[in-house]
């Protein structure tokens, strides 16, 4: 082999290194953004990392890099999330309801992607309501922040907000007869003690979910497709379903239409 081939031959071979090394060095980094939500969301942030961090972040941790992202976990209060997506800052990856679509002009939505059921609980030793929206002037308990779920019931009841951490302290501690809440979350706060009540359920209003993904992502509205479909696709590997059996999660994703 003479001098002039094994110059370009060896041109060539650091070429296919240095695109090798700089297709790695761009790849996207993820605002993932959430609220404590478990069991979909949870744990402690610290430096952007979480342990024990629920189902969903653990998944995103399986299926993002694959599809070419790092990722930077955000943890905020839903109010906060909102007011930043209102000008599509920070925030990349986020689980958005039904009822913003088309309100959000910075990201682009997936298809429904999850479903939660909102609930009014109360104790089985008060006689069933016939109408729980005909509740009036009653303490109700709630986790901090998800206003909205207020509107569901009448303004005149009083709805205490405590941490999610202390809901199920709060129900052993103090004569609460009623909760306002996701049920997936709050059946899996109530396996935590085994010395609260009995609670009955009324179901107020499902909510559905999208994964909604910021459009400064190039070709977004196909992307957060591709994240979609690689999350329903990941639930059913046997990975997929140890998570699912971790967290004691029953329902599906992106089964819901």
């Amino acid at each position: 082999m003479d001098h002039k081939k094994h110059y370009v031959i060896c041109f060539c071979l650091s070429l296919v290194f240095c695109l090798a090394i700089l297709s790695q060095a761009k790849a996207e980094t993820l605002n993932v953004t959430y609220s404590n939500f478990p069991p979909f969301t949870g744990g402690k942030l610290i430096n952007g990392h979480v342990d024990d961090i629920g189902l969903m972040l653990e998944i995103y941790n399986a299926v993002l890099p694959k599809l070419g992202f790092s990722i930077n976990y955000l943890q905020l209060p839903p109010a906060r999330i909102v007011k930043l997506m209102e000008n599509g800052t920070k925030v990349d990856l986020y689980l958005c309801g039904d009822h913003s679509l088309g309100k959000r002009p910075f990201y682009a939505f997936g298809p429904a992607f999850l479903s939660l059921s909102i609930n009014l609980l109360q104790k089985t030793t008060l006689p069933v309501l016939d109408n729980p929206r005909t509740l009036q002037d009653t303490p109700i308990l709630k986790q901090q922040g998800f206003s909205g779920l207020k509107r569901l019931l009448d303004p005149s009841n009083k709805f205490i907000e405590v941490p999610t951490k202390s809901i199920a302290g709060v129900l052993v501690t103090r004569h609460i007869n009623y909760v306002l809440g996701f049920k997936d979350r709050l059946e899996i706060l109530f396996t935590s003690r085994k010395d609260i009540p009995s609670y009955r359920y009324y179901k107020l209003k499902e909510f559905k979910a999208h994964l909604c993904l910021n459009k400064r992502i190039p070709n977004a509205q196909q992307m957060v497709q591709k994240i979609h479909d690689a999350i329903v696709t990941f639930q059913d590997t046997p990975d997929g379903r140890s998570l699912f059996e971790k967290y004691e999660y029953k329902g599906r994703f992106g089964s819901i239409d």
